[in-house]
C-alpha cells in the first residue's frame, strides 16, 4: 500500500508541474480556484486530505523541493 501511495504522490506532483488543476486519487479534478484554497489551507485540511486519499499529506513539501531543486 505504501508503494502505491508513493507512486500516486509522484504522479500527482508530476501532474501538478504540467497543469493548473489538481487531480485526486479517483481522478477527480480540483479546478484552479479550489487549488488556491488548497494552497492557502497548507495541505492540512481534513476534507482535502480525505479527498486526495493520502494518509500523510506532505505533498506541498515535495512539490516545493521538486520545483526548486529539480531533483526527486
Amino acid at each position: 500500500m505504501l508503494e502505491k501511495e508513493s507512486r500516486l504522490t509522484t504522479m500527482t506532483v508530476s501532474f501538478l508541474k504540467r497543469s493548473k488543476d489538481i487531480v485526486d486519487h479517483r481522478g477527480e479534478v480540483f479546478k484552479r480556484s479550489e487549488k488556491k484554497i488548497y494552497h492557502n489551507q497548507r495541505y492540512h485540511s481534513k476534507e482535502l486530505r480525505k479527498a486526495l486519499g493520502f494518509q500523510d499529506l506532505r505533498l506541498k513539501g515535495v512539490i516545493h523541493e521538486r520545483n526548486h531543486n529539480g531533483s526527486s
